[in-house]
């Protein structure tokens, strides 16, 4: 049981789909909210179909290769490679480990990690007002800045991207905070049409340490916050 609801921990025999669902439900502690696999018997997942019929939440697992047969899931070892991340077996958006490093970059970053495509990204929403064609917003598409780093190479060094939303008036002090830290600035453009002030999407760049890139941004960000 999490504050969110309910965690479902293996789905069991098919036979018990609805003593689950009954179960849960007597619990009172919030509606189903995801299952967890821990292997693919069929005494493990022979509810799950019936579950999700009823209940079409995220379903997790951590083998070392899950493969989707037919609607059933099979297990296949792989001796030559394993997997440090979670496979989503049947829908919606499956939640990779986070690491320690990529939690770490969110907290420089003040943003909320997730792990997609296997690569650690960080979102965060900028505390500002937007007004596009006459009405406020406080959509995501139109306040967050986006962080990732990838490709780790032997010397810790990485891919690193970062964007954000930026007012017209406040390009030119983040733009030369960022190239005073030796970080490229590779794109600078309009965002939407009919705002009240003009916002714009700025893209930076850089090969390092994703925490010294993580420090660079976070320090240039402060000229955003005045």
């Amino acid at each position: 049981m999490h504050k969110d609801g309910t965690t479902l921990v293996d789905a069991g025999v098919s036979m018990i789909s609805r003593g689950i669902l009954k179960f849960i439900n007597q619990l009172q502690a919030g509606p189903l909210q995801r299952i967890v696999l821990a292997h693919g018997h069929s005494d493990h997942i022979g509810a799950l179909k019936k579950i999700l019929k009823e209940k079409p939440v995220p379903v997790y697992a951590h083998p070392i290769q899950i493969m989707i047969k037919n609607g059933f899931i099979t297990i296949t070892k792989t001796p030559s490679r394993t997997y440090s991340e979670p496979k989503c077996i049947e829908r919606m958006f499956c939640m990779a480990t986070i690491s320690p490093l990529c939690r770490r970059f969110a907290q420089i970053l003040g943003g909320t990690p997730q792990v997609v495509n296997g690569v650690c990204t960080v979102t965060r929403i900028r505390n500002i007002s937007m007004n596009i064609q006459g009405r406020p917003s406080r959509s995501p598409l139109a306040l967050a800045a986006l962080f990732s780093f990838e490709s780790i190479d032997r010397q810790g060094r990485a891919l690193n991207l970062g964007e954000t939303v930026i007012f017209q008036r406040e390009v030119n002090p983040f733009l030369s905070a960022l190239r005073r830290r030796g970080i490229i600035v590779s794109a600078l453009h309009n965002h939407w049409m009919f705002d009240r002030e003009r916002s714009m999407y700025i893209h930076w760049q850089s090969v390092e340490n994703p925490i010294t890139f993580a420090r660079k941004t976070a320090e240039a960000f402060r000229v955003l916050e005045r």
